[in-house]
């Protein structure tokens, strides 16, 4: 499964994700990386990320969400999934059978290989 690394665990920040970013901080001590009232980003381990974020329409977050790293991704592979959207082209939703989410982030620096369907 070379094609993919975990990323991030995602977690609900209802209304200021700088809220539970700073409360995350100041008990477990994870530097913070990133903070504003929708999105928020700690670092728990070296590459290993913990994310807060508002829902939005192009970012629907709820308990029960997965984000994988991904390169040379192939979309039929991911044929039992639904795809729910698609925000941006590093950035793919999916749920899997059982309504868990899953998101997809293609690095820019690792090749991403898209197959017509």
């Amino acid at each position: 499964m070379d094609s993919f690394q975990f990323y991030a665990f995602n977690l609900l920040a209802n209304p200021d994700a700088r809220k539970a970013a700073e409360l995350y901080h100041s008990i477990f001590g994870f530097p913070i990386l990133m903070a504003n009232e929708s999105h928020a980003e700690l670092e728990i381990h070296t590459g290993t990320r913990l994310i807060f974020s508002r829902p939005k329409k192009l970012c629907p977050v709820e308990p029960g969400t997965l984000t994988l790293l991904c390169k040379d991704f192939f979309l039929e592979g991911l044929s039992e999934f639904q795809i729910e959207s698609k925000a941006t082209e590093t950035y793919w939703s999916f749920l899997d059978p059982w309504n868990n989410r899953i998101w997809l982030y293609i690095s820019q620096e690792l090749s991403l290989t898209k197959v017509q369907k």
